[in-house]
């Protein structure tokens, strides 16, 4: 599954430009009849529906501003992508206890959408690197003397990760690699606890849109343990990556595992993948790692059925599949066998990587080459 092109996030910014700035414009001059006719209530304060699609008209212009010049338009994006989501959880805050009419429903959805648009081309354009990453083989490892032992990180509530990074283990076994896997363990415990209830459930994903990382119990890997690699296995959580996995990185004194040290990014979701990646990369870039790989793997199934087998799956701990859909529902939870292969495959190519020649080796060769 490759990243959509820049171009087809630009033409999208485009076309909630004309809808914002176009259909604000439009719905402001004729509202009154169109209300009436659609039988949405009328507007109890005229002066705060000006304000509120002159607000919406003016995320349509930056959304104009981010189309012509992307590259230069990332605090903009930030700001769109924020607005959006506020408004899109506000519509549907209200429509569920306020009793809201369906037509602003409409909005919301749009906005929702563009809210997750615009979270992954700001991601794509903040970590350009991520296609190339993706779409070709292992980078050369750093000039770090070779040890052949290799850790694996992670965590995962229901287990889909550990099965994942089971495989990348067997890969980088057969490639001649001795392995340690640990997974983060949380101080929540209590929270991060599976099965999950509904309100935990809600927490947990409260949370993931709050961007707030988990504080985890310490490793205990060290950074003069020898690793040569290491595998940080994360799922996405609303667009993000795992509280938990970031919980790692939040952490200073695992700085040292990192620092110098090649890493492979591996994701585990359902499909938003690219931003968890790039929020994985900058935490290795920030922590002085060398980044050679990132890959990942999607549960089995096809959108939307699969988004709302997982919903099901996490809040009922089981696979659930609804007698109307029984032909579309995904069959079993988690990665497929095919998937799991290429994974095994992975841990392989990752073992037999090259890397770069120590630095000593690059002079004295120079030096004899000058002689």
């Amino acid at each position: 599954m490759r990243p959509l092109p820049l171009k087809i996030f630009r033409w999208l910014c485009l076309l909630t430009a004309l809808a914002n700035a176009g259909g604000n414009a439009a719905l402001y001059l004729v509202y009154e009849p169109v209300f009436a006719w659609l039988s949405v209530p009328q507007p109890a304060d005229p002066f705060a529906f000006a304000a509120t699609t002159g607000f919406s008209f003016t995320i349509g212009v930056l959304a104009f501003a981010i189309y012509l010049r992307p590259q230069e338009s990332i605090s903009a994006l930030v700001g769109c992508a924020l607005a959006k989501g506020l408004y899109a959880f506000v519509t549907l805050y209200m429509f569920v206890f306020a009793d809201l009419h369906w037509f602003w429903l409409i909005f919301g959805v749009w906005d929702a959408v563009y809210t997750v648009i615009f979270l992954l081309f700001l991601a794509q354009l903040v970590k350009p690197d991520l296609t190339a990453l993706n779409t070709t083989g292992i980078r050369m490892g750093s000039a770090k003397p070779r040890t052949n032992k290799a850790l694996l990180l992670g965590f995962s509530l229901t287990k889909n990760v550990d099965k994942g990074l089971a495989r990348v283990s067997q890969g980088l076994e057969a490639g001649g690699y001795e392995v340690t896997t640990e997974m983060a363990v949380p101080i929540e415990s209590e929270l991060f606890a599976w099965p999950l209830t509904v309100a935990r459930f809600v927490r947990i994903s409260v949370r993931a849109v709050l961007r707030r990382p988990a504080k985890i119990h310490r490793l205990s890997a060290k950074a003069d343990d020898g690793y040569d690699l290491i595998v940080v296995a994360s799922q996405t959580w609303l667009a993000g990556m795992s509280a938990v996995v970031e919980g790692i990185f939040e952490d200073p004194d695992n700085r040292g595992l990192f620092e110098g040290t090649d890493v492979a990014s591996l994701t585990i979701c359902r499909g938003l993948w690219r931003r968890t990646q790039a929020m994985t990369v900058d935490w290795v870039e920030r922590s002085g790692g060398h980044m050679v790989a990132v890959r990942h793997a999607l549960h089995v199934g096809r959108e939307p059925f699969r988004f709302f087998s997982l919903m099901l799956y996490l809040v009922f701990g089981k696979v659930t599949r609804p007698r109307l859909f029984h032909r579309f529902w995904p069959k079993k939870y988690g990665l497929s066998d095919a998937d799991l292969d290429e994974l095994e495959v992975f841990g392989h190519a990752l073992a037999v990587r090259d890397r770069l020649p120590p630095i000593e080796q690059s002079i004295t060769g120079g030096n004899e080459h000058a002689l």
